[in-house]
């Protein structure tokens, strides 16, 4: 079980670490939404890729700075685990195929916001079964997540419209 207080709004981000999966753009929504919001926690999972180290470095120090509640988790078996740890998943990339960690969230009755790249359009209705974003959008990606922590009857709505992801995916979770 991840040590996180019931009381905290978790934002969660799963997938490689490195700058085309925009982690940049997620924590710095992630650190000016602080000003607003004391109570969320980022929870990152997944391997820093080659030659990435530095850039990784240089973000967490960002987070410490700023006084970021964070949890980094390296490549996890047990995905299940994370995933129940959080209230939203957020795939902020730059570009995309079919991003199946979104799938995978999705299945797991998490709302997700994306980048609207590759074949995310495929998966998410906007407003219904998950949020799309403009690509490299802090802005976006603020307002996207305010949207579900300061609307949790919305938030509520979207999750429920994530069971329809099982019946168009064949998915084994």
């Amino acid at each position: 079980k991840l040590s996180i207080s019931e009381n905290q709004f978790v934002i969660g981000y799963l997938e490689s670490i490195n700058d085309r999966k925009g982690i940049d753009i997620l924590i710095d929504a992630f650190l000016n939404l602080l000003k607003k919001h004391d109570n969320i926690e980022l929870v990152i999972a997944g391997d820093v890729s080659h030659g990435y180290e530095e850039y990784w470095n240089k973000l967490k120090l960002k987070i410490k700075e700023e006084g970021g509640k964070f949890t980094y988790i390296p490549y996890c078996q047990n995905v299940s685990l994370v995933y129940s740890a959080l209230d939203v998943f957020v795939l902020p990339s730059r570009s995309e195929g079919l991003p199946r960690v979104v799938i995978e969230a999705m299945a797991h009755n998490l709302v997700v916001i994306c980048t609207n790249v590759g074949g995310a359009s495929e998966i998410i209705e906007h407003k219904i079964n998950g949020l799309l974003i403009k690509k490299d959008s802090v802005h976006d990606l603020y307002n996207a997540i305010d949207f579900l922590i300061t609307k949790p009857k919305e938030r509520k709505k979207i999750s429920n419209n994530t069971v329809t992801i099982k019946n168009k995916f064949d998915l084994i979770v």
